[in-house]
């Protein structure tokens, strides 16, 4: 019983030896799949006008900058939810083919460009990717 036991471990142990390890090529391949989850979650938040869901994927900062710049658009005294419950879909179609191109990760900062030029900024809190801010590319002539 003992040598069957002892064949039964050493079998277990071969074959966890030859298990793949995660990779950096897999483990980084694993984040950017999070943070594109994010973006189309964020995405989808406000096709369907789910201000729970799109203020969500966003940091408190981010959600802050944007009702800020709403108030000083003239739109004061709605939570983010609402916001985005009245204007996701507007807003949407103005982001709705945008594609996340390429993704640098530094710990929990991640920086992402679009097709469109615009740079992104997530970060992990609470163990998801978060929208943090966004820029849109200088006009031309501008730089």
């Amino acid at each position: 019983m003992k040598t069957v036991l002892k064949i039964a471990l050493g079998a277990v142990v071969g074959f966890l030896a030859l298990a793949p390890a995660s990779s950096p090529a897999s483990s980084r391949a694993s984040v950017e799949r999070s943070i594109r989850t994010a973006f189309t979650e964020f995405k989808s938040g406000l096709r369907h006008a789910d201000g729970k869901l799109t203020c969500s994927r966003m940091t408190l900062r981010y959600r802050q900058q944007i009702l800020s710049a709403a108030a000083s658009g003239g739109v004061a005294g709605v939570g983010c939810e609402t916001f985005f419950d009245v204007n996701g879909r507007d807003i949407y179609n103005d982001i709705k083919s945008k594609k996340l191109l390429s993704i640098s990760v530094k710990g929990s900062r991640a920086k992402a460009k679009t097709d469109a030029g615009s740079l992104i900024i997530f970060v992990r809190s609470s163990g998801r990717w978060r929208l943090d801010s966004a820029r849109q590319p200088a006009p031309e002539g501008a730089r």
